[in-house]
């Protein structure tokens, strides 16, 4: 059974080698030019930073926008529950769409 898969293993194998050679060849094109532009490797790790430093900056926010709300106390409980009216709540939705929206912009600049 195993040589029957392997066969047919080395069958798509030749039937795609025209492909493989393809893919061969268009990495070794792009190590040429990674190589030859080394500084294309600082781009992904600047990106990452100001992800992350947008990513703290939204979660401080996000903290304070939560908390704008009334707080209502539970007997017998040390933790309060946050009401929030519509406007607050549709504020954290457009804030969570920000932190989207920032995020995939910062991919696409990359």
């Amino acid at each position: 059974m195993s040589w029957a898969l392997a066969f047919l293993y080395m069958c798509f194998m030749c039937c795609c080698w025209s492909n493989i050679s393809l893919g061969a060849t268009i990495m070794e094109c792009a190590s040429e030019f990674v190589s030859s532009n080394f500084r294309i490797i600082a781009l992904p790790i600047v990106a990452y930073i100001f992800s992350f430093l947008f990513l703290v900056y939204w979660v401080v926010t996000a903290v304070f926008v939560y908390s704008i709300g009334t707080p209502e106390f539970k007997n017998n409980s040390f933790i309060a529950n946050i009401v929030w009216t519509d406007e607050i709540r549709y504020t954290m939705w457009f804030y969570l769409f920000a932190l989207f929206w920032c995020v995939a912009f910062f991919i696409c600049l990359q």
